[in-house]
């Protein structure tokens, strides 16, 4: 499923427009006062909205006033001019609702009349020239966390992680469930919203929601197995184990390294024109899907960069199927779910009802921003059914489950553990073999998000290495709110005394 990858560019204070005047007695190599940067942050946002709300000429004004010669060589003026046009097209009138500044960010908060917002335009500065725009984002986001950032003692652990929930449901920015355990013991769980609107059905902590990408974690511990039972190794190439694979030259070179670690050179699924003429088309065996994608030629030399890649986790379904004899179902039940005791945890097709599944409910395409209500997800290309590159669905507690199991070592050796946490040196960021693997604090955050913007689908999971604490949160949102407010609760859990 997708997972949403935005660009971060680290860099200098965006201060002052180009175009403004500069306080008397100040140069462009001085550091403008916090005052004068506030001042000049507000006016170069009011600007950035008077174009939106403006005519194409003012937005192509904008554009080449105000982005750096990096960021215009990076994409052209017509691309971040057409980025301004989508925004323009979707509201009648944006109205500006306040700046929020960062290290190198501010946040640009704008509604519209009658709308839900705010939503959020987010402009980085770039580092050799910090009074120009190196990068521009726009997409439905949870408001930027300050609060609960001071260290707490641990009886108010609880009272703190509810208060970040209160929150954000209050800003409309989480409907689903929270689950905080440290060790076995529970230290918070939570139930808020509606699993479906329609019908007006509460979320409950057996409500089971749309893991997203979080299945690949169950992939990455059955090809561990595979390893371990001496059937794989990651140095294993494709061909090895699946020689009629359609691109003989890719089977040679792409190894289950590469697979597990998004570096093979295979892509995103979603966009295939194969895939798309069908995507609800019946299969029982994940290697059904290998047809729709795998003779392509590859996006890129195997092990030459890192790209998010759902074909990837097919394949690595497809090599468990070849090696274990069963479908990828089969395998996850019998070797991960019921070891785990994760008894409801399932893929059901896309045809099938059930009364304790979450409906997803998302913005749309033409809502680039979040004012306009959510939709349900039905129109959301879900597929047939989820398979081993995410698309199950499960409670909280079957995903605390698992990831307890996969500490403690019943799924895996510890030393499998430990190998599925190393990142190669060239990867998806924050990624190991099939976790993602974060640094935070004095710890570190291991586990998987799943979802996407637009797709009514946000999950996360993770556990804090040295601490011992579990969190899940699952919702059934757009990303990245669910993912966000398990990173600031996370965060919270960090600063805990040990």
């Amino acid at each position: 499923m997708r997972i949403s990858v935005h660009a971060i560019m680290i860099g200098a204070i965006l201060s002052i427009p180009a175009t403004s005047a500069m306080p008397a007695g100040h140069s462009r190599s001085q550091a403008a006062p916090a005052e004068d940067r506030a001042s000049a942050q507000r006016q170069l946002a009011e600007t950035l909205v008077t174009a939106i709300n403006g005519t194409a000429q003012d937005r192509e004004r904008w554009v080449t006033t105000h982005f750096s010669p990096a960021a215009l060589k990076e994409r052209p003026a017509a691309e971040w001019q057409e980025t301004l046009e989508t925004l323009a097209r979707a509201y009648p009138r944006l109205d500006l609702a306040g700046v929020d500044s960062y290290s190198d960010w501010i946040n640009i908060r704008v509604g519209t009349p009658g709308g839900r917002g705010p939503g959020q335009i987010r402009l980085y500065a770039d580092p050799a020239q910090p009074s120009l725009v190196k990068w521009l984002t726009h997409y439905p986001q949870p408001m930027p966390e300050t609060a609960g950032k001071a260290q707490a003692g641990k009886s108010t652990l609880a009272a703190l992680l509810g208060a970040r929930i209160d929150r954000a449901v209050r800003n409309d920015e989480f409907s689903g469930v929270a689950l905080v355990m440290k060790g076995d013991t529970v230290v918070l769980q939570r139930a808020t919203g509606l699993a479906n609107r329609d019908f007006r059905v509460p979320v409950t902590m057996q409500t089971r929601f749309n893991l997203g990408s979080m299945d690949k974690m169950f992939t990455s511990v059955l090809i561990a197995q595979l390893i371990e039972a001496g059937k794989l190794t990651l140095d294993t190439r494709l061909g090895e184990v699946l020689p009629d694979y359609p691109n003989k030259d890719a089977a040679a070179k792409i190894t289950i390294r590469h697979l597990l670690s998004h570096s093979a050179g295979l892509g995103w699924l979603w966009d295939r024109a194969e895939y798309s003429k069908d995507p609800a088309k019946p299969y029982a065996r994940v290697s059904a899907l290998l047809p729709t994608f795998a003779a392509e030629p590859l996006l890129y030399e195997p092990g030459s960069r890192g790209q998010y890649s759902n074909e990837g986790f097919i394949v690595l379904g497809a090599i468990i199927e070849k090696l274990t004899g069963k479908s990828w179902y089969e395998a996850a039940k019998a070797n991960v779910f019921d070891r785990a005791g994760m008894s409801h945890t399932d893929y059901p097709t896309i045809d099938a009802v059930s009364a304790d599944r979450a409906v997803g409910y998302r913005f749309g395409e033409k809502d680039p921003l979040g004012l306009l209500d959510r939709q349900p997800n039905s129109a959301f290309p879900m597929g047939y059914r989820g398979n081993s590159c995410g698309g199950g669905y499960s409670t909280a507690a079957d995903v605390a489950r698992f990831l307890r199991a996969l500490s403690q070592g019943k799924l895996v050796s510890p030393a499998a553990f430990a190998a599925m946490q190393v990142r190669e040196a060239v990867s998806f960021p924050n990624y190991g073999h099939g976790l993602m693997v974060e640094p935070l604090g004095g710890d570190t955050l291991i586990g998987h998000d799943g979802g996407g913007p637009n797709s009514g689908i946000n999950s996360a999971g993770r556990m804090l290495r040295k601490s011992g604490y579990t969190i899940v949160v699952l919702g059934n949102y757009d990303a990245p709110y669910a993912q966000q407010l398990a990173r600031d609760m996370a965060e919270i859990v960090e600063r805990q005394p040990a």
